[in-house]
């Protein structure tokens, strides 16, 4: 049995229902890049869930009441030169909720093009990762201590005058200190 095709009304009436569903933030602009930049024209619930503010207070807003000191200056002026190619652009930086707090995002940003190819909207989807970048922090911090010891331990042992030697599981010599150097 053929699923018949949706009239207008009942598409629009379902992607307005799904995008209001979407966990992830969805926000559309105008294509205005120049300061004061794109203003905000959409936003569904997950974005205001996410950032803080009501439909109301982002409305005809730009996206840079987001932004804040931590926020990556390098990779926003490549989001705009992307932007400003007219291609699609994937990122994260530190923006800001409504309260001042930061949270770590990551966007998809697509340009929406008119039927005659002019670039008329923007369309961000958007997650909070804020969790993953902190775990991700925690583990290079960890990394970095691990290796400080392991130095640390290494100098130590370098120093020690009785030949020292460190193997793996298998067997397999991982170190030798500067007595066992001389010693073999």
């Amino acid at each position: 049995m053929e699923t018949p095709l949706l009239e207008a009304e009942q598409l629009l009436n379902l992607l307005e229902t799904a995008v209001a569903q979407a966990k992830e933030a969805v926000l559309i602009t105008s294509a205005q890049l120049e300061p004061p930049g794109p203003e905000i024209l959409f936003v569904n619930p997950a974005f205001s869930a996410m950032t803080g503010y009501s439909r109301e207070e982002i409305l005809q807003k730009t996206p840079r009441i987001l932004q804040g000191p931590k926020s990556d200056r390098v990779m926003l002026q490549e989001l705009r030169d992307t932007l400003s190619r007219g291609e699609p652009f994937s990122g994260e930086t530190v923006n800001y909720h409504k309260d001042g707090s930061e949270y770590y995002v990551e966007w998809d940003i697509t340009p929406i093009r008119a039927g005659s190819g002019q670039i008329t909207h923007f369309l961000s989807i958007q997650r909070n990762v804020t969790a993953r970048k902190l775990a991700e922090n925690q583990l290079k911090e960890m990394y970095r201590q691990v290796e400080k010891s392991r130095n640390d331990l290494g100098s130590i042992l370098d120093e020690m005058r009785i030949g020292t030697v460190m193997t793996d599981e298998g067997g397999r010599v991982v170190f030798l200190n500067a007595a066992a150097r001389q010693l073999f």
